[in-house]
């Protein structure tokens, strides 16, 4: 059995960091954004989140930047579905969701 190589590994772990900061400062920044560089920046992170990435490596990389975590639960929904959303949260967000529906059905009759 051979090793991984840790070289290429470590580049593709820096480069998804990059992106993913890159990604998190263009949607705080407050100014306005170039559309074809925010593409750009998706696209990329996007191709980098393909890559194998070390477990622990891809964790912090997903709790540090929430906009990463989006797309990583876009890109591996089928098999992993909303893995970073907590139960209770996905739960709370169901509740409100039946109640605004109730309230709007109510209003409706």
């Amino acid at each position: 059995m051979s090793s991984p190589n840790v070289g290429s590994n470590s580049g593709a772990i820096q480069i998804a960091f990059s992106l993913a900061h890159l990604l998190e400062h263009i949607e705080h920044s407050g100014g306005p954004i170039n559309a074809h560089q925010y593409q750009k920046v998706v696209r990329g992170l996007k191709a980098a989140l393909s890559v194998p990435i070390p477990d622990a490596a891809l964790a912090a990389l997903l709790d540090k930047y929430p906009s990463a975590a989006e797309i990583h639960e876009s890109l591996h929904y089928e098999s992993t579905g909303l893995s970073r959303i907590s139960i209770e949260s996905n739960v709370s967000s169901e509740v409100l969701a039946l109640q605004a529906l109730q309230q709007a059905s109510i209003r409706l009759r």
